[in-house]
């Protein structure tokens, strides 16, 4: 290879064998936003020549490799070099450190021969590609840097100038020199005048300063001053660095006969690929009673980057309340929006039966096998909250306006008659109550126990959510003797009831006793009618029947019912008996007499007793016709 250089000359081996100096300390002079350090959710690749790949000497690719990120993310990458015109050197291209500086580079050296000598006409393409699964796939950001762009400059037909033109599918990068504050900087970047009669050149190409006059041109001489960083814009999936010789552009001549000249190209690599994962935590029960319990957790697990987690990684969870620990291995690859599934238990202790609830917090993170779990990609933090079940529920009862409609009597309330009453329970506990239930004995009448009937509760049981309410309702039906008891007194009507239920866990819940109380008018009043069997005429001897009617008109029962008849006839007046219960319109039987004597013991609203009285009609009376 070497003896294929001696045309060179040894001020060009010696240019070669030292150009292109490039050292991490340099980069301090470079904007770190370029760099793309520092990114939290970014995988970073490097390209290790010499290693990764292994460039074959003299070969122009493709050359196909796959670089590892730090968090074990596998990026392929596709390097080719293609050449048009000129005549290649043996042995290049070649990645070897020396030829362009101290940092490996691949090195790409040609001839172009006379009359190729110009921008266009002999051309190095070194094209560098990135894929995932076989597709391409846009990275976030990409740089390297192109060294020992200079010239040889002799005053001979031989002399040299370096010209690169970068390129991208997503756009063309930005050009910075390596070592800005050098005196000695060899190369200009555009937009600027090109050396010589070159003219203008653009912001994505770069030039070797050469002095056409007497003054030497600066070169490199294996430093950095001929170097540059290039960076390209997020969504890039191949670069390119078009190389040419650019010396009959600087003389203005189209015959120019430059000899062999190179760059060194890829080193000091970094493809930044935003990497992110995401995690949400849940638990297969909400609450749970004491100590002893399990919490199985499950941790789902969400590619949001666009390279999919492989197999050679693992996820590891850090969960504050079950500690670290590593996932199932991952047997197939999880692509981007794929999801990858952990479980866990946790069992309640002593100190949980005292708590509110168990709270933990998780945090997924990607690595490879024994990496730290501080420096792998970590998702977001969840938390899960199981509660304690601490049941609670609160009853408040209100009566309804008694009716009146129903009974015996349909203007006053009465026997036969309700009252509604509804119940409304609230869930005021951090847990759900099921099977509640509304308990009631039924209504007091002036703190007497009612003899009436209480419904079936609408609805008979519910289950209540956490700040939920649940209405209940039942009717109850007046028994006469409830109205007698309370008639007339100001919330003679009490009632008490309470609520119980329990949580999932089987915690019960009782309510407080809630008492609703109202009033029922008193109104006691009784009617009587007189009915004759004979009124006209009547003859001495005839007896004349009486009927009397007695109706309760009020809603109070009447007791010890009894009639006189003040009669006018000169006879013996007529004496009320056989008393007979004629009509029963209220509740059926709450009228009774358990002796005909003459006094009806009780008669209820809206029900009648009938008595009779026989008269005989002396002469006295017909004479005086009375």
């Amino acid at each position: 290879m070497f003896a294929m250089m001696d045309n060179l000359g040894s001020e060009l081996f010696a240019a070669i064998r030292s150009v292109g100096k490039y050292t991490k300390a340099s980069l301090t002079s470079i904007p770190l936003s370029l760099m793309c350090f520092g990114h939290v959710a970014a995988g970073d690749f490097s390209i290790q020549l010499g290693v990764n790949p292994n460039w074959p000497a003299g070969a122009n690719g493709p050359v196909n490799f796959t670089l590892t990120d730090q968090f074990g993310f596998q990026l392929d990458v596709s390097a080719t070099i293609t050449q048009v015109g000129g005549t290649p050197v043996g042995g290049f291209p070649l990645d070897e450190v020396g030829f362009f500086g101290t940092q490996t580079s691949i090195g790409t050296i040609w001839d172009s021969g006379a009359g190729l000598s110009g921008i266009g006409e002999a051309t190095n393409t070194a094209s560098l590609s990135f894929l995932s699964g076989g597709n391409p796939i846009p990275v976030d950001s990409v740089s390297f840097v192109i060294s020992d762009i200079d010239s040889v400059d002799n005053n001979a037909t031989t002399d040299r100038c370096d010209f690169v033109t970068l390129t991208g599918d997503a756009g063309n990068p930005t050009l910075a020199l390596v070592n800005p504050l050098s005196a000695a900087t060899s190369v200009r970047i555009g937009p600027a005048t090109g050396s010589g009669a070159t003219g203008a050149i653009a912001a994505n190409q770069a030039q070797c300063i050469y002095n056409t006059g007497a003054a030497a041109s600066p070169s490199s001489a294996g430093d950095d001053n001929g170097s540059i960083l290039a960076t390209w814009p997020a969504g890039t999936t191949t670069t390119t660095v078009a190389y040419d010789e650019s010396i009959e552009n600087v003389l203005g001549i189209t015959n120019a006969d430059a000899a062999a000249r190179g760059i060194g190209i890829w080193s000091s690599s970094l493809i930044v690929v935003n990497q992110s994962i995401s995690m949400v935590k849940s638990a297969d029960i909400p609450s749970y009673v004491g100590a002893g319990e399990t919490i199985n957790y499950t941790y789902t697990i969400t590619n949001d980057g666009p390279l999919p987690i492989n197999t050679a990684q693992d996820i590891q969870i850090s969960d504050d309340q079950i500690g670290t620990f590593t996932c199932p291995a991952i047997a197939t690859p999880v692509p981007t929006g794929g999801t990858f599934v952990c479980t866990a238990s946790y069992v309640t202790t002593a100190t949980d039966a005292g708590s509110a609830n168990v709270t933990n917090i998780a945090t997924a993170a990607v690595g490879t096998p024994g990496q730290a779990f501080a420096t792998r990609l970590q998702s977001n933090s969840d938390s899960q909250i199981v509660v304690r079940e601490i049941p609670a529920i609160t009853l408040s009862k209100a009566a309804g306006t008694p009716t009146f409609a129903a009974g015996g009597n349909s203007l006053l309330t009465d026997g036969g008659d309700t009252i509604t009453y509804s119940y409304t329970v609230q869930n005021t506990g951090n847990v759900p109550v099921s099977g509640v239930a509304i308990s009631d004995v039924g209504p007091t009448f002036n703190g007497i126990a009612g003899t009436g009937t209480l419904s079936a509760f609408t609805p008979a049981s519910a289950a209540i959510a956490v700040g939920a309410t649940q209405v209940f309702t039942a009717t109850y039906t007046l028994s006469q003797l409830d109205v007698d008891n309370a008639g007339g007194i100001t919330d003679g009507v009490s009632n008490t009831a309470s609520a119980s239920g329990a949580s999932a866990g089987g915690v019960p819940a009782v309510s407080n006793n809630s008492t609703a109380q109202t009033s029922i008018p008193r109104d006691a009043a009784i009617s009587v009618t007189k009915t004759a069997s004979d009124t006209l005429n009547v003859p001495q001897g005839v007896t004349v029947t009486y009927t009397y009617r007695v109706t309760n008109t009020g809603n109070q029962t009447i007791s010890n019912i009894a009639l006189s008849d003040s009669h006018n006839g000169s006879g013996p007046p007529p004496v009320p008996t056989g008393e007979n219960l004629l009509a029963d319109n209220g509740v059926a039987g709450d009228s009774s007499d358990a002796v005909a004597d003459g006094v009806w013991d009780n008669l209820a609203p809206g029900d009648i007793v009938e008595f009779t009285a026989n008269y005989t009609v002396t002469q006295s009376d017909v004479d005086t016709l009375q």
